[in-house]
């Protein structure tokens, strides 16, 4: 699993598949949904490579995100250029 690999597995408490949900990125739903199926914890983060999709539609659901992808013209400010640096920005989203 990605996730295994990039040490994040302790802190995933589930996993929410739109096809199952009924609601796809960026509506709330699908955020709101994977929020609770974690628990509802204080943070949340979303990790995806589509700013409008996984970024703004995180922000707006009450997410943190982080952006991966090859470009960031929005300047997001937590990004990075592949999942290797996830670990390192996740740190600062949840030690702050």
């Amino acid at each position: 699993l990605l996730a295994d690999r990039l040490g994040l597995s302790p802190f995933i408490s589930g996993i929410a598949c739109s096809a199952l949900v009924g609601f796809e990125k960026p509506s709330p739903e699908i955020y709101r949904y994977a929020k609770e199926i974690a628990g509802n914890p204080r943070i949340a983060i979303m990790i995806g490579d589509s700013y409008r999709a996984d970024v703004a539609g995180a922000l707006r659901a009450g997410f943190d995100a982080i952006l991966v992808r090859g470009d960031n013209p929005k300047k997001y400010p937590r990004y990075c250029l592949s999942l290797d640096g996830v670990p390192a920005l996740a740190e600062t989203i949840l030690c702050r």
